[in-house]
């Protein structure tokens, strides 16, 4: 069973969010729902959890400061959030999950599926550390992302990955310093996460930094030579949009 809380500051969403999880979660044990984050933050001191589920914007003490306050915490959280796109991007690179307001409660019970029973090792206070250093108002793009790994979660600086190769669920990064790494993620969640930066989809299964790539090369039906010599395919339906963002006229 996952122990879980919920907070958020309208009664309304506690109660509706509550009577969901015990008619459709059953995995989920739900210890206690609260309005008042002061005592949330009293009951989760002295109560061990799984699970918080948990709104952001709330008086006298917001989500991120309660959780700054908890530190260092060792359960997963999913943030309930009215937050605008940047911050949504913001979720994606740190690995939190979140839930835009209204909640749509089937994905959060896929959502739960896939957490499972047994915690995560999630190195909490690094990934809140990120989140709210990525959350600040600035026109920076974030240079690191939070990849999901065995023993946690891995903070990788974007600059450092030539790119990703999928295979079904899994995905394979390769990095300028030859480490690699697999994640349990599909390409179109990494792409979704990297839409402002300099990474491009050149293929069903190749995500690549065009910072890496060194050649374009017309045999084949096309292909990208990156850094660490690797001949990455252009698919046919990706080709013409790929030649446009390196500025090659197709002949």
């Amino acid at each position: 069973m996952i122990k879980t809380v919920i907070l958020d500051d309208e009664l309304h969403s506690t109660e509706t969010l509550g009577f969901f999880l015990s008619k459709k979660c059953p995995e989920i044990e739900l210890l206690k729902s609260f309005n008042d984050p002061v005592a949330a933050k009293e009951f989760l001191i002295a109560t061990p959890i799984d699970l918080l589920i948990l709104d952001i914007e709330m008086p006298r003490l917001n989500g991120f400061e309660l959780l700054k306050a908890l530190q260092p915490f060792d359960f997963e959280v999913i943030f309930l959030t009215a937050y605008n796109e940047f911050a949504l991007k913001a979720f994606r690179y740190s690995a939190f999950d979140y839930f835009l307001k209204p909640l749509d409660e089937m994905e959060l019970a896929a959502s739960l599926n896939r957490l499972g029973a047994k915690k995560r090792d999630i190195q909490s206070e690094d990934r809140l550390k990120y989140l709210l250093e990525i959350m600040q108002p600035t026109e920076q793009k974030p240079k690191k992302i939070a990849l999901p790994t065995m023993e946690g979660y891995e903070f990788v600086e974007l600059n450092h990955i030539i790119r990703f190769e999928s295979d079904s669920n899994y995905v394979k990064i390769f990095m300028d310093n030859k480490k690699s790494l697999v994640i349990c993620k599909t390409l179109k969640e990494i792409e979704e996460s990297l839409k402002e930066s300099n990474f491009l989809r050149i293929h069903n299964s190749h995500l690549v930094n065009l910072d890496f790539v060194e050649k374009y090369l017309k045999t084949g039906g096309g292909a990208l030579l990156t850094k660490d010599g690797y001949e990455v395919p252009i698919s046919r339906l990706r080709k013409d949009f790929t030649l446009s963002k390196l500025n090659i006229k197709n002949k």
